[in-house]
């Protein structure tokens, strides 16, 4: 996409733009997590604050992260608040209630086979169901 593309995208009140890093490290081996778990000279925490401040910098707005291919740990969620994130989604499954932290926003994948009754369970759950194998 180019600046013009998401411009307009933005505009749409149906659809927010969320930062989502700078690079989208997501190789196995080479993700933001694994900076942090095993730093080098040119990645680890210096490196993901880069990543999550630069990105901020350049959407130009407080937007929520979502942490590429859903690799984080606390001191990322720690890094991101210092960047001035005030909300992050996971991948982590589950409902989100009233109250939790928007830190941590839980996401559940939604299955496009699923029926309308199991979506609304979905929904009150927050329970992945694969709908290919019902």
């Amino acid at each position: 996409m180019d600046w013009a593309e998401i411009e307009a995208i933005a505009q749409n009140p149906r659809y927010d733009i969320y930062s989502h890093s700078m690079t989208h490290p997501w190789k196995f081996g080479d993700t933001m997590l694994d900076w942090m778990k095993r730093p080098t000279v040119h990645k680890g925490p210096d490196q993901v604050r880069w990543e999550l401040a630069e990105s901020r910098k350049i959407l130009a707005e407080k937007l929520r992260l979502e942490w590429p291919a859903g690799h984080y740990n606390e001191e990322m969620v720690r890094l991101a608040q210092e960047s001035g994130y005030i909300a992050l989604f996971t991948i982590d499954s589950g409902a989100n209630h009233r109250g939790d932290a928007p830190l941590r926003i839980r996401r559940t994948m939604i299955h496009g086979g699923c029926d309308d009754e199991v979506f609304k369970e979905i929904l009150r759950d927050g329970v992945y169901r694969n709908c290919e194998t019902q």
